[in-house]
């Protein structure tokens, strides 16, 4: 009986599963049939624009299930617009193509047809298509896992929507740069651009604009561990999308309810929630969408202890996102699988996934190197090609000069072969002088490159031995071995923040003091649960640029000290305080760090820790010859004063 009905379950499910297959077949070839109808009508009418603008529309639809199909199409459909001077249309057409090229898995010249579709735009003086074209941009950067060029070309866009006053592309704008900066984990920056968007949709009456913000504010509110709000937020964007009878934003807002739940450990509804949004994928046949509910299906059987399941689950949805380019679900999935095999002892593996995500990061750097130096090397030779035309142009004036001399006198005969020789002379100097410039250009530029290369890779190489002692923190039962993780890891995470500014920055031997302590401070907070709304931080810095030498001890020893300050001097303050400043005086840098804890007894400008964070302060301000004084007075105060060497800091 057992085995009668398994065999009536199996045909049931194969029957369901070929039924889809069948309707989502048919649907395709409906889809190809119009791009096909709507095609064969532009060659009858070529210069139609509304045809042309059809055909670019239906390829959004198209380029997802058969790009190759789409890709002729939209070849088609360019060559159409540019034989009808439609600029707009040739325009759209070479977005319409990069999406294309994207989903074809042809990354580079989707993004070469991305920007070429820019440069169209502003040669065309079209706003509202540049603007298409920099957020296009961004999104293709974002999905590929590279937020900094994303951000970029978001905030390119908005300057333009700003200049021309599109207050829809600039509510637009303003939500997509929270996602990215919720993408860099910087919360508190990515709900002040939601907030901006919100306001704005609800100043402009878009009720429905206003979903997408409400649930991004909840994404947010749910990565910094405020559950609560996150549903208080995606509950409103629920009732707002039901009122609007549209489910556009339905199955995202279901899957963060699932997401909520599945913090909460309430695994029922999460289930619940999950198999909502997945209905809504499946009837709409969104792939991304499909991903993203069976990533929580499968976090839901790690939480049940479906390991296996769930991390065969897993590694399927990294292929199926490696092959789809959706390279910025790969590192949450990564993360995922490396904390399993980690908790699992299997830290080769562990290192394996962890060190994916370091090339993925890798391979799009090394694309834009290389198509940097290609730039340049056409630029050098277009350089030399023309200075060789300019040196054969002017010997060929110079020989007809000797020429016509030839019938004058001697003299003049001679002088004239004296002044050739002389500006032989000089063009031959001229063209070596011309050709040292370009090798002293070109060496310049490659050693430009390589020291990025370089702070690039020491950054990974740093936040992989982060990533590893936090994952061997998990693996520590007893307090004080996961503190010294912790305090280890912070370490080199502060010395990761200095070559991420080195390699983002133009200068590659001083460093931002000002934006690297900010940055440091906004780590360790976000690393000891306080948040920047109820924290009194002052940072004033009247030296910002200083040498890497300087930089390197003086930001470890500013790392101890604030570290020591949100693990012991907050504890019982109500409103924690926090100040960091740094001024010349002369000949000399002064550096004070203060807090508005409760301090420790000093005894002859000391006190009492036989610490490693205090050695490490006393070994630093040793290699900086300088002297530290600290002090008690409602806090902890430190001063440090170092001689300031004007031609290592100029």
């Amino acid at each position: 009986m057992k085995r009668t009905t398994n065999k009536y379950q199996i045909n049931k499910y194969l029957c369901t599963f070929l039924l889809t297959l069948l309707c989502i077949s048919a649907k395709s070839q409906a889809l190809i049939q119009e791009t096909d109808s709507i095609w064969q009508a532009t060659n009858s009418k070529p210069k139609d624009t509304l045809l042309l603008k059809s055909l670019n529309d239906i390829l959004n639809a198209l380029s997802e299930e058969f790009p190759d199909t789409a890709i002729f199409y939209a070849k088609s459909n360019l060559k159409k617009c540019e034989a009808a001077n439609y600029h707009k249309g040739i325009v759209q057409a070479n977005i319409k193509l990069a999406t294309c090229y994207q989903f074809n898995q042809q990354f580079d010249k989707a993004v070469d047809f991305y920007l070429k579709a820019l440069a169209l735009a502003q040669q065309y003086k079209l706003a509202y298509d540049e603007i298409d074209a920099c957020n296009n941009l961004g999104i293709y950067y974002a999905k590929q896992g590279y937020i900094e060029f994303s951000l970029e070309y978001h905030l390119k866009g908005l300057r333009i929507a700003e200049a021309t006053n599109d207050s829809g592309a600039i509510a637009t704008l303003f939500n997509n740069i929270g996602l990215r900066f919720s993408k860099l984990n910087q919360y508190d920056k990515a709900m002040g651009y939601y907030k901006k968007a919100l306001d704005l949709n609800q100043i402009r009456g878009k009720e429905g604009k206003m979903v997408p913000n409400l649930k991004n504010m909840a994404a947010s509110f749910l990565a910094t561990g405020q559950t609560d709000s996150a549903l208080i937020y995606y509950n409103k964007a629920l009732v707002i999308d039901k009122k609007r009878g549209v489910v556009f934003y339905r199955s995202e807002v279901y899957t963060g309810l699932a997401n909520c739940y599945l913090a909460l450990n309430n695994l029922d509804k999460a289930t619940e929630c999950k198999d909502s949004a997945l209905n809504i994928y499946r009837k709409f046949e969104d792939s991304a969408g499909m991903f993203d509910g069976l990533l929580i299906e499968a976090m839901i059987n790690l939480k049940k202890n479906n390991n296996a399941k769930a991390i065969a689950n897993l590694e399927n949805l990294a292929q199926y996102a490696e092959k789809y380019g959706y390279r910025d679900k790969l590192n949450n999935i990564y993360d995922t699988i490396a904390n399993y095999y980690s908790n699992k002892g299997n830290f080769t593996k562990a290192y394996q996934y962890l060190k994916k995500e370091t090339v993925l990061k890798d391979s799009f750097f090394e694309n834009d190197k290389e198509r940097a130096n290609n730039q340049l090397a056409l630029y050098l030779q277009d350089k030399n090609d023309n200075e060789k035309n300019t040196l054969s142009r002017t010997l060929q004036l110079e020989t007809q000069e000797n020429e016509r001399q030839r019938t004058i006198t001697i003299l003049f005969v001679i002088l004239g072969i004296v002044l050739s020789a002389i500006v032989l002379t000089l063009g031959i100097f001229y063209r070596r002088l011309q050709k040292q410039k370009t090798l002293i250009a070109g060496q310049a530029n490659r050693l430009k490159w390589m020291m990025k290369e370089l702070h690039h890779r020491v950054k990974n190489n740093l936040q992989i031995v982060s990533s590893l002692l936090n994952l061997q923190s998990y693996r520590q039962q007893d307090a004080p071995s996961q503190t010294a993780l912790k305090e280890s890891r912070l370490r080199v995470q502060a010395m990761s923040l200095i070559h991420q500014r080195l390699y983002q920055g133009e200068e590659f031997t001083q460093v931002n003091f000002k934006l690297y302590i900010t940055d440091l401070v906004e780590t360790l907070m976000n690393a000891y649960g306080y948040n920047a709304d109820d924290f009194d931080l002052r940072i004033d810095i009247s030296k910002e640029m200083l040498d890497v030498d300087t930089v390197l001890p003086l930001g470890l020893m500013a790392n101890e000290i604030i570290t020591n300050a949100f693990k012991y001097a907050y504890q019982n303050v109500q409103r924690p305080f926090l100040q960091v400043s740094l001024r010349q005086d002369n000949a000399d840098i002064v550096v004070d760090i203060t807090d508005n804890g409760p301090g420790v007894p000093i005894v002859n400008n000391n006190y009492q820790s036989e610490g490693f964070g205090k050695s490490l302060i006393e070994a630093f301000t040793q290699q900086l010859h300088g002297t530290c004084t600290i002090s008690v007075n409602k806090g902890m105060h430190y001063r440090f004063i170092f001689p300031y060497i004007k031609e290592n800091a100029a």
